[in-house]
């Protein structure tokens, strides 16, 4: 709850000094990282990662907080927050979209931007065999065509069906994209020349005062993550973590 306030960092520090478990699980597996990226709330979501909350723990659909945070949008600081404390890139969902896929479904141009710049794979092809180009292709996406263009997309890969990116964009009557992507021409390509650049600080158990002074157990969470049309994944949590 404290990490959907908007003013939230000294309710979270509080509950933090008074013995929270900042990755503490709902019964839909969210943990307050979740909470915090579903409401945009980057404060929310600083602090928690500034007192050591892991950025991986995965929902009961085996979603991370980055995910979610390519999915809803809203401040991509959230995103590169996220990025910059080691978030894993490539989370799948049950029909293998990742997070560069939701990202260009919804047309969100800075959070792909943050996602390509830490490494997110543009030849991913989900359930249907779709890459990030032909999701743009089918939902009219064309900012994040370009960027993926810019920065090297294939536009020959092509699905299940045998449909290019171009292909997907004529059925689908999104005739200007389409255009955009047949005239691209690979000098037109500029790839990332800078280095992703990562939190150097050291979250070592017993150091700054963050560590809880006994074990924290995982069965002080919400462990009855139960789906019924596949396997509950297990939390994965950051090497930063607690």
């Amino acid at each position: 709850m404290g990490a959907q306030l908007e003013f939230c960092t000294e309710v979270i520090k509080a509950l933090k000094n008074g013995g929270a478990h900042l990755d503490f699980r709902t019964r839909e597996g969210m943990t307050a990282l979740h909470k915090a990226v579903r409401c945009r709330n980057h404060t929310a979501l600083r602090t928690l990662l500034d007192l050591g909350a892991s950025t991986d723990y995965k929902d009961s659909r085996g979603l991370t907080p980055l995910y979610h945070s390519a999915m809803v949008g809203g401040d991509p600081y959230c995103c590169e927050l996220l990025l910059h404390d080691y978030a894993k890139v490539g989370c799948i969902d049950e029909n293998g979209w990742q997070e560069i896929h939701q990202a260009c479904r919804y047309g969100h141009v800075q959070h792909l931007e943050h996602l390509l710049f830490y490494g997110a794979d543009m030849t991913a092809q989900n359930a249907s065999g779709n890459t990030a180009l032909h999701v743009c292709a089918l939902y009219n996406q064309e900012s994040c065509a370009r960027v993926l263009l810019f920065r090297g997309a294939s536009k020959e890969i092509r699905n299940y069906n045998s449909q290019t990116a171009f292909q997907v964009a004529i059925i689908a009557g999104n005739f200007e994209l389409a255009e955009i992507i047949k005239t691209h021409k690979e000098s037109d390509v500029v790839p990332f020349r800078e280095t992703p650049s990562y939190t150097k600080r050291r979250r070592i158990v017993g150091a700054g005062g963050l560590s809880s002074p006994r074990l924290l157990q995982r069965s002080a969470s919400d462990n009855n993550l139960k789906s019924e049309s596949r396997p509950s994944y297990p939390p994965v949590p950051s090497l930063r973590g607690l």
